[in-house]
């Protein structure tokens, strides 16, 4: 029996046959088309809505915007170590010393107060109250010392404040 006869004597089967891999072809195109869509839409998300020619290009363009990005951190680093300096010359921490300056005197109504800066610089303001006065006076400081002969109380407002300072 050749090919010919046999097909016409089995042409039921052979056009199930036929049916049956056209349905498995559509099956799997079906199946290939699903696949190749989330695929797509996947690089849809990784490109965030920039159309590149290709995957080169996409990468191409990342990369372009990380040295951006990069530029742009160090620029903002540098402005931080500006500020940081400049905070340096504001007024940092504060020391506090109150005091009896005259033993007939009741309560500790005298005060020095040490205003310094990150610099160790500032002033120490005193205030010293009698019974029938009070004065006040403002001695500078640079680097945490003054040219001018501080009190003990005095000193330990500064002292205060630096170790507020560094601490």
């Amino acid at each position: 029996m050749d090919a010919v006869t046999w097909i016409q004597s089995n042409l039921v089967v052979v056009i199930y046959g036929m049916v049956g891999l056209l349905i498995l072809s559509w099956l799997w195109i079906w199946m290939l088309a699903r696949r190749i869509s989330r695929i797509q839409k996947r690089q849809k998300k990784w490109v965030q809505g920039q159309v590149p020619a290709n995957l080169e290009d996409a990468l191409l363009t990342y990369k372009d915007e990380l040295k951006q990005l990069d530029e742009k951190i160090h620029q903002i680093l540098a402005e931080m170590e500006e500020q940081k300096r400049l905070t340096q010359k504001n007024v940092g921490p504060v020391g506090i010393v109150r005091f009896n300056a005259f033993d007939e005197m009741g309560g500790d109504l005298s005060f020095a107060v040490a205003i310094l800066n990150g610099q160790k610089n500032g002033v120490v303001i005193s205030s010293i109250y009698g019974r029938e006065e009070q004065r006040t006076y403002a001695k500078p400081i640079e680097n945490g010392s003054s040219v001018y002969l501080l009190s003990d109380e005095e000193k330990e407002a500064v002292k205060q404040a630096i170790q507020k300072m560094e601490s």
